[in-house]
């Protein structure tokens, strides 16, 4: 009996699967770090006052402001997810933009990795779902076999 017990735990302690998809918090935080320089920038001058060229600084000073601020709002914008696969027919998807969150639920999925490129040029992979309401980025990066598995063992486990 304690044998198919074992046998039992072991089948189950694959159980929950987390798989995070944080890429978009580098953006967010470059971006914050960038727009927080130009406000420190923007203080020391009207602190000290502006430097030599001064009859130009304030466009200079606006347009680092705008393309800060337009890349703020851009990160914010971009979707964030956590997938917990709790059994093979229980998917709990958690996603949204900053500060919008939606828990979904669904009881079945499918896995695809669909190939882009990255603003070098390199080939780059997304592990996507068939979530509730529209594909989602699972995993995301640059090594295809890294994420070929990822897809192979949350299949896996899926099937059980």
């Amino acid at each position: 009996m304690s044998r198919a017990l074992g046998c039992y735990d072991a089948a189950m302690s694959q159980f929950p699967i987390v798989i995070r998809n944080r890429v978009v918090l580098f953006y967010r935080g470059f971006m914050l770090a960038f727009v927080g320089t130009v406000a420190l920038v923007s203080y020391a001058a009207l602190r000290d006052g502006p430097p030599e060229p001064g009859r130009w600084w304030p466009l200079i000073i606006l347009l680092f402001w705008t393309v800060g601020l337009a890349g703020l709002a851009w990160s914010l914008n971009q979707e964030t997810s956590v997938v917990r696969i709790l059994g093979n027919r229980s998917i709990q998807v958690e996603r949204g933009k900053a500060f919008r969150r939606h828990d979904l639920w669904t009881d079945r999925a499918r896995f695809w990795i669909e190939e882009t490129k990255d603003s070098d040029g390199d080939p780059y992979f997304k592990l996507m779902m068939d979530a509730p309401g529209e594909p989602l980025a699972v995993r995301e990066g640059h090594q295809r076999p890294v994420l070929e598995r990822l897809q192979s063992e949350v299949e896996e486990a899926l099937r059980r």
